[in-house]
């Protein structure tokens, strides 16, 4: 999104997005019916993206149907009024920002104050990795990307310490941006190193999900969602496309599976893929025997038994 804002300001164009931003998230309030579909976690991305396109089709500007139609395919249905008015104050701040100076440093600091919520600071790392994402030269480059940053998720989730670190509040951004440079330095992409210090930026909680957000954005930045599997043990070729397939008909587009082991989960799997969270573990299975067996029916019936 912040992307998106940095072209319109200098188009000349952003104010007419931003009170077109203003009307959208109006509509979407007051509409039960439009906002019902939209906040609706059971439909898919590609269908709400197209209610949007089709509602909004030749009676706004253009820029507008896109920011819309960025917000709806990065964040949760459920969050959809948030986030549409989390683009309309980014878009709000940089109009004041223009106004009140010509310095195009102000306008940059507007934008990253840390009162900045998540919600936003998502938005602005969306737009920020879809700007360098769209500057690559090919598919290619983008699975490159997207594979390295994966891999490095994996590390930083694996080792508490590193991760603690980067993810350290405290910490001057400077300082853990070094950390990052350290590691990764001239063993990737260029992209993957940007995106991977920009990522620090954002006030999460934990970067791991931080990190993991920009992988969703390098899959879909060449047409894919990613579907995070963890397995107690490898998926072999069939039980892949099986679950692949499985998948691209429940969301809509194809999807590329990012697998890591887990001994824990005992036998089967936990998906995790947008919104969606299937866990089909033999663990969560035995949790929810032990529940039942601990709850008021397994009381009565060991109680009787007695």
């Amino acid at each position: 999104m912040t992307a998106l804002v940095d072209r319109l300001a200098l188009e000349g164009s952003l104010g007419t997005v931003e009170s077109e931003l203003a009307a959208v998230e109006s509509l979407i309030e007051h509409d039960t019916e439009l906002g019902g579909v939209m906040t609706d976690v059971g439909v898919p991305i590609a269908s709400r993206a197209a209610v949007m396109e089709e509602l909004l089709a030749g009676k706004v500007d253009a820029a507008t149907v896109k920011a819309v139609r960025r917000v709806v395919e990065r964040e949760r249905a459920d969050e959809l009024p948030i986030a549409l008015h989390q683009a309309y104050e980014i878009a709000h701040r940089r109009v004041l920002a223009d106004s009140l100076s010509s310095d195009v440093e102000s306008a940059a600091e507007t934008e990253t104050s840390p009162e900045v919520s998540r919600m936003a600071g998502r938005a602005m790392l969306a737009g920020y990795a879809a700007a360098v994402l769209e500057s690559l030269g090919s598919v290619q480059e983008i699975e490159e990307v997207e594979d390295e940053l994966f891999r490095f998720t994996r590390i930083v989730e694996a080792d508490r310490g590193l991760r603690a670190a980067l993810g350290e509040r405290a910490l001057p951004l400077e300082v853990r941006q070094g950390v990052v440079d350290e590691l990764l330095g001239t063993k990737v992409h260029h992209a993957t190193l940007r995106l991977a210090r920009e990522a620090l930026r954002e006030r999460a909680r934990d970067v791991v999900a931080s990190f993991d957000w920009l992988v969703e954005q390098a899959a879909l930045a060449r047409g894919w969602r990613v579907a995070r599997v963890r397995a107690a043990s490898p998926l072999d070729d069939g039980e892949r496309a099986r679950l692949a397939g499985a998948l691209q008909a429940m969301s809509g587009v194809p999807v590329e599976l990012q697998v890591t082991l887990d001994a824990d989960l005992l036998a089967g799997a936990v998906v995790e893929i947008g919104d969606l969270l299937i866990d089909a573990s033999a663990s969560h299975r035995l949790e929810q025997l032990h529940e039942r067996l601990l709850g008021t029916e397994g009381t009565t019936r060991v109680a009787k038994e007695l």
